[in-house]
């Protein structure tokens, strides 16, 4: 997917996942993080970021994202 849409996010979050897996956690937040640059306003790709800087040790960022990831979900989106 991500060489026929390479700055498609949802790609971005899934390559992230698979290299989560795969242990690459430095890859994978990359990976998020250039989601983000494309899509800001994703709350899953913020709360995938937050779950990954948990796993890595990092609460005090990864809490942050995760309450902002909530904060995202809970608000209507606009009609696109």
């Amino acid at each position: 997917t991500l060489q026929m849409a390479p700055g498609n996010p949802y790609a971005l979050r899934a390559r992230a996942q698979g290299l989560r897996t795969l242990g690459r956690t430095a890859e994978a937040e990359e990976a998020l993080n250039e989601g983000l640059a494309i899509a800001p306003d994703d709350w899953l790709l913020v709360q995938e970021l937050g779950e990954l800087l948990m796993a890595t040790d990092r609460m005090r960022e990864g809490a942050v994202l995760l309450k902002k990831a909530g904060e995202m979900r809970s608000q209507p989106r606009a009609p696109r």
